[in-house]
């Protein structure tokens, strides 16, 4: 009954569709012909509007499937999973490259004066990736949110993230260089007020962060400390090991500053 229900997971898992309806998307993005070969295969080739390399995939291109048995009967076929290089590569591609990380909309925006320039900026809060501190486990990567007018009004409750993908239009390319040249100067400014609301949200979340380090280890250093005062081959070092953790999880901690990872400017119509 257990390999009964490993294999019927996985073939729940092989009639999913969203892996094929997602990686249509990034293909489309990012510039990739996909012609249909056979029944369940694809083909996977660059064409002449690709402008960053897409990881994984080849000049000669490469042919794919959805399908298992498709896949196992042809040698030349890379069968993709979520887990496939493909798809992981992708993936790590989107989220660390700058590429589509900025955006200029117009929106109606009800109670806001026609013109008025706003900002939308989205900040990671994350700490070290040291191994051996693990600080992730106390305060794993987060996100911060701030959306704000050229006067510095604070729009977070009153424009939701998807309130504005739902109602935002789109502006031509050379509308938004000339908007761009003449506001640029108040768009940094912007950015900058936006900076110092990110760090004042941050604080909170790093104090919630230094308390679950301080209890965690905290009741691992008192665990230590009273079996050694009934067992002697509990060592000093092993408690030191702990405290030492303890001090310098605190100090990474305290240097976790926010960072812009996305920004859209939308101007009110």
């Amino acid at each position: 009954h257990v390999a009964e229900a490993i294999k019927g997971h996985a073939k729940q898992q092989d009639a999913d569709t969203s892996l094929a309806s997602y990686l249509d998307g990034v293909f489309d993005c990012y510039g990739i012909d996909t012609d249909v070969r056979g029944t369940h295969g694809l083909v996977l080739n660059q064409n002449e509007y690709m402008q960053t390399p897409f990881p994984g995939l080849s000049d000669d291109g490469m042919t794919i499937t959805y399908h298992r048995d498709t896949a196992l009967a042809n040698e030349d076929m890379h069968f993709v999973t979520w887990e496939h290089p493909l798809v992981t590569n992708s993936m790590e591609n989107i989220v660390t490259h700058e590429r589509g990380n900025t955006a200029m909309v117009a929106m109606k925006c009800p109670g806001i004066k026609a013109g008025t320039l706003l900002i939308e900026a989205l900040y990671i809060l994350e700490s070290s990736t040291s191994t051996t501190l693990q600080v992730a486990r106390y305060l794993p990567q987060t996100s911060l949110r701030v959306v704000l007018d050229q006067s510095g009004k604070d729009y977070q409750s009153d424009l939701a993230h998807e309130t504005i993908s739902q109602a935002q239009q789109t502006i031509k390319a050379e509308a938004i260089k000339k908007i761009i040249r003449a506001h640029g100067q108040q768009l940094r400014k912007l950015i900058a007020l936006s900076d110092k609301q990110a760090q004042r949200q941050a604080p909170a979340i790093i104090q919630q962060a230094h308390q679950q380090a301080k209890q965690t280890l905290g009741r691992e250093i008192g665990r230590l400390q009273a079996l050694q005062s009934v067992n002697p081959n509990v060592r000093d070092e092993e408690i030191e090991f702990y405290t030492s953790q303890l001090v310098e999880i605190d100090n990474m901690l305290e240097h976790t500053v926010p960072r812009l990872d996305a920004l859209r400017i939308i101007i009110a119509i």
